[in-house]
């Protein structure tokens, strides 16, 4: 017997020889994935993904999806397009990749399921055309969407292949189909789901995590602009290691940082809570309940949780760096810094590790070591937009107005959505007495956050120092709408009333 593994290594198989490369049309790609997509859902619990049928050994029916569509706590069922259901199969996870592998044995016979082929994920080009189907919605209604490849890069658990196409909740699993019916991904997650995966591991984030300004429940919905997949050549090399289920306590960290990169963050904790009840001295376990902690603000659960990961792992570079953002949030200024140059020991190039460094001794007054620490992160990473704001923000209280500026300048180019920047410069732009540049600044910032009390209170400010008294009173007006309480605008709209013999 010829293994399906043999047709994917050698091309088409006989059975596929006709028109085996040519292009076909969206409607053909739209019927042929039709065909062999199936629904995958829970049967205790909301949520449900996206799978499909390849050629598998005979008298099994083989469906590839993605890891997190099939949690190892979920009672999961399968529902084919002829409406039959499916609660006897097995799965196979992969570890290190977000792929997974379900079989079963049809009532009798091969699979009667038409199979997609799998194409060659290597040869995908930068502006290919793509198509991905899948399941939005809860019934068995299918979305076939387009789009284009637009980054070829390896990222966190396996994805390669990002894209830009409208997906939605649901579509997770789906195969991502070339224009000759070849499947060369797995449609699994959005650039911001994968930013956030990539963080819960201490890994770099894709290049296009910011191509939204917030994020979703739902994984792989339509919240950025790029999406991702795994190609499919990454399944093919790494099938053999996948593993039936077992219950061991890696399946709990997986599903855990899963869960997490879906910001689920209160069942991913319940999945480390399975992984440490298996394996107590899992550090990755203790690690993973500590981030998913802190994004629920239980800092002081956090820090016990990063705590027990460094007694096990003392050399836990990334729970080290946590660990400081934890003790951040705390206002424990000096312990993160403390932890922080921990986790810099541990690994120099931490990017990351360098700028939160900076962050706390800017907190603590320490200025001049802040800028050194920004200085480190931005040599490491010099796109890093976030350094780039911290350092200005240092500089000025240095009273270094002119590089404040240079720096804000930076972090803008770098984010341009950075209202916080926008505000910044404008700043140090009135101290250096600029005041018509210091306006221009904050109507930036407004701009991107209209409800900013300090933007509409300092642009009143320079607007006052402009002599455009009744611009600076409609400014202070808007900065007490905003905030009522804030004693700044107020007193300044008062002291300008008197100058103009108004009544306050």
């Amino acid at each position: 017997m010829i293994s399906w593994r043999w047709l994917v290594a050698y091309g088409c198989a006989t059975l596929f020889l006709t028109s085996c490369n040519s292009p076909k049309s969206a409607g053909e790609i739209g019927k042929l994935a039709g065909e062999s997509v199936v629904f995958i859902n829970y049967t205790d619990q909301a949520g449900h993904g996206t799978g499909f049928f390849i050629l598998g050994e005979k008298e099994v029916c083989t469906v590839i999806t993605a890891r997190h569509v099939v949690l190892p706590s979920a009672k999961l069922q399968l529902q084919t397009k002829d409406q039959k259901i499916w609660k006897s199969f097995e799965v196979k996870r992969f570890n290190k990749q977000d792929l997974a592998v379900i079989t079963f044995k049809p009532n009798a016979g091969s699979c009667p399921y038409q199979p997609l082929k799998l194409g060659n994920s290597d040869k995908v080009n930068l502006g290919d055309k793509i198509y991905i189907i899948g399941f939005p919605g809860t019934s068995l209604g299918k979305q076939f969407v387009s789009g284009e490849v637009s980054l070829i890069d390896s990222q966190t658990e396996g994805y390669g292949i990002s894209y830009t196409a409208i997906t939605a909740g649901g579509m997770s699993g789906g195969p991502v189909i070339n224009t000759i019916g070849e499947v060369v991904a797995v449609h699994g997650r959005t650039d911001i789901e994968l930013a956030r995966a990539s963080e819960i591991k201490g890994e770099d984030p894709p290049p296009q995590q910011q191509s939204t300004k917030g994020a979703s429940s739902k994984t792989g919905d339509a919240v950025g602009t790029f999406k991702w997949g795994i190609p499919i050549n990454t399944y093919v090399a790494n099938i053999a290691e996948a593993r039936t289920d077992s219950q061991i306590a890696q399946d709990f960290v997986n599903e855990g940082n899963d869960l997490g990169a879906s910001k689920r963050y209160k069942e991913a904790i319940a999945s480390y809570d399975k992984a440490i009840a298996l394996k107590p001295d899992d550090a990755d376990a203790w690690y993973g309940r500590g981030f998913a902690l802190n994004e629920l603000q239980r800092y002081s659960d956090a820090l016990v949780a990063y705590d027990k990961a460094i007694a096990l792992n003392p050399d836990h570079a990334d729970a080290w760096y946590n660990r400081g953002i934890a003790l951040d949030d705390l206002q424990r200024y000096s312990d993160a810094v403390a932890s922080y140059d921990k986790a810099i020991t541990l690994n120099p190039d931490h990017a990351g590790a360098w700028n939160n460094r900076g962050i706390a001794l800017r907190k603590l007054q320490r200025y001049s070591d802040a800028v050194a620490s920004y200085d480190k992160a931005i040599a490491l990473k010099p796109d890093h937009a976030n350094a780039w704001y911290g350092r200005g923000f240092a500089l000025d209280e240095l009273q270094r107005y002119s590089d404040a500026v240079a720096s804000y300048d930076k972090a803008i180019a770098l984010k341009p959505d950075n209202a916080d920047a926008w505000l910044g410069r404008g700043l140090a732009l009135r101290k250096l007495q600029r005041y018509s540049d210091a306006v221009a600044s904050y109507d930036k910032a407004i701009a991107l956050k209209p409800d900013n009390a300090s933007a509409w209170n300092n642009r009143g400010y320079a607007l006052e120092l402009l002599k455009r008294n009744d611009e600076a009173l409609e400014s202070y007006n808007k900065a007490i709408k905003f905030d009522p309480n804030y004693q700044k605008a107020i007193n300044n709209r008062k002291e300008l009333l008197v100058k103009l013999w108004r009544t306050p």
